[in-house]
């Protein structure tokens, strides 16, 4: 009995969520999720209709290889109802937000981000697996409980802490994430030294702080070996049974500080202030009574509290059932043991996606070749299609449940994805303009590089997907058209016939300062004829 207690006290202390700490996580989904859903809307017909960078035909000719793939954007290709579907989707981020129907909203969030996400996989990078992964967990916890219309409407303030099958996957999540980006970047190139200066020295993530650090190498080159160390050190001990809120508040303050760093350094969307907000998941109470005693928050809380009409303030829940009737209790039971199979799916999943690359070289030229285009398919979606054909008879279940994720975040530091574009379009009259630097009179083959090349890209998702087009060579086909009419919508009078895109990169490590530049062309030719292109190196 006392064996029992002890475990128990055990995986209270290391799993259990306080209710204020799941509200706050909530409140930041919420606003990370509207704004993620406010930047696609900015691109809602080029990157989602089948007048955009994807259309369905396109998808289905280069994407659709598993018949488990599902997408709700994908059964209508007009700009239309994908503005309707994406305002339903602000719909249920809003209800998250505030707390309102909160199981309800995180449910449809669920589904319509996994689906569109499913849309375009182009787009995709790991804060969009991250905040899909985390909003499934989140369904299956009680989120709404504080700070929430469903607190006011429900008039009690429960307290305490919530422990369940949920609260165990969602900080494992966690877990999973720091430490399989720390095991994938276990290599010669950030114990080199190398790593990190290549990281800092990406063109098209590179913020100007970055450019700043890149000119002391040595330094990099010591902290380099750090960083996988730093993640896999943090992620242990954030579940040490000993020590746990010393050890874990080490953790969080180590870990909050280096996503602050890597946000003032690189181009990364929403994935640091993501990352943020799943670590205030391991707030204990004890930080939240601390700031409940700050006299202004007294305050407030006393006028609140004047409005609302107070139960009893209730016990620890620590995975116990609201009072309900035995279907109720039944319904509850069921999705806690629906919980417990995904996160075993999900570990076993993220255990095999280590070995996904070499799996995929051994075993992948049948199948690929099947579904034709195959380097395309490799280098934007072997990994997760890797993983499950390694799981055999279950491996459909990553795909329908949207479980796919891979943590290998500049695995290699800076790797192929150096290097910036430049898009040279020719007007009527025989100007030739860089397109994306405003109408940039284009200089030749030696035109100068941007000073802030990251700033050629309107957001991370054309940036993410500019990227991926750097392997995807078959996808080079469906870019010219989006950039000729967007340039011609916004410039009539500078109207282009002819396009040139190109992708430029330098020398950004040690021993290669006096290689000549690599150009590769992506595509040249009328914009008229753009279903064609040509490539080759220069």
């Amino acid at each position: 009995m006392r064996s029992q207690r002890s475990a128990r006290a055990a995986l209270e202390r290391l799993f259990a969520i306080d209710l204020r700490s799941l509200a706050a996580f909530r409140l930041c989904i919420g606003l990370v999720l509207l704004a993620d859903l406010a930047v696609r809307a900015g691109n809602l017909e080029q990157h989602y209709s089948d007048t955009g960078i994807l259309p369905r035909t396109d998808f289905y000719r280069l994407f659709l290889v598993s018949p488990w793939h599902w997408s709700i954007h994908g059964l209508s290709g007009a700009p239309g109802v994908q503005a309707l579907l994406l305002a339903l989707a602000g719909a249920a981020a809003l209800a998250l937000t505030v707390g309102y129907r909160t199981r309800l909203a995180t449910f449809l969030s669920w589904v319509l981000l996994a689906s569109l996400h499913a849309r375009n996989p182009m787009l995709q990078y790991g804060a969009d697996h991250l905040l899909r992964m985390l909003l499934l967990w989140s369904m299956f916890l009680p989120l709404g409980s504080r700070w929430s219309l469903d607190q006011l409407r429900r008039g009690a303030r429960p307290a305490g802490r919530h422990l369940s099958w949920a609260s165990v996957a969602i900080m494992l999540q966690v877990f999973l994430l720091y430490s399989f980006s720390g095991v994938f970047k276990m290599n010669d190139a950030w114990f080199g030294g190398d790593a990190l200066r290549a990281a800092l020295s990406m063109d098209m993530y590179a913020k100007p702080l970055a450019d700043g650090l890149t000119a002391f190498p040595g330094v990099l080159a010591v902290a380099s070996p750090a960083i996988p160390w730093l993640e896999l050190i943090c992620a242990l001990l954030l579940f040490v049974p000993v020590a746990t809120l010393r050890l874990r508040a080490l953790a969080l303050v180590l870990l909050a500080s280096f996503h602050l760093s890597v946000e003032f350094l690189l181009e990364t969307g929403m994935f640091q202030y993501l990352s943020v907000g799943a670590l205030l998941l391991f707030l204990p109470g004890a930080a939240w009574d601390w700031l409940a005693a700050a006299r202004p928050v007294r305050s407030l809380r006393a006028r609140i509290a004047r409005g609302v009409t107070s139960r009893a303030r209730g016990s620890t829940d620590c995975g116990e059932h609201v009072p309900g009737t035995s279907l109720r209790t039944f319904a509850q039971d069921a999705a806690q043991a629906l919980c417990a199979l995904l996160l075993i799916y999900v570990v076993i999943w993220n255990v095999c996606s280590l070995s996904a690359r070499q799996y995929t070289r051994q075993h992948s030229p049948a199948w690929m070749s099947e579904a034709g285009d195959g380097n395309f398919r490799y280098s934007l979606l072997l990994p997760g299609y890797g993983v499950e054909r390694m799981l055999g008879p279950v491996g459909w279940i990553g795909r329908a449940a949207q479980l796919h994720q891979q943590w290998n975040m500049f695995e290699e530091g800076g790797g192929s994805r150096d290097g910036w574009h430049v898009v040279v379009g020719t007007l009527e009259d025989g100007r030739r303009l860089s397109l994306l630097e405003g109408g940039l009179a284009y200089a030749g083959r030696s035109h100068p590089k941007p000073k802030d090349t990251s700033a050629l890209y309107a957001d991370t998702r054309w940036r993410v997907y500019f990227t991926y087009l750097i392997q995807a060579s078959r996808a080079h086909e469906l870019l010219p058209r989006i950039i000729a009419r967007q340039w011609n919508d916004q410039h009539p009078d500078l109207r282009v016939r002819e396009l040139e895109i190109l992708h430029v990169q330098e020398p950004a490590l040690p021993g290669g300062e006096g290689t000549a530049r690599r150009i590769t062309t992506w595509f040249q030719g009328s914009v008229v004829e753009s279903e064609g292109g040509t490539g080759g190196d220069s």
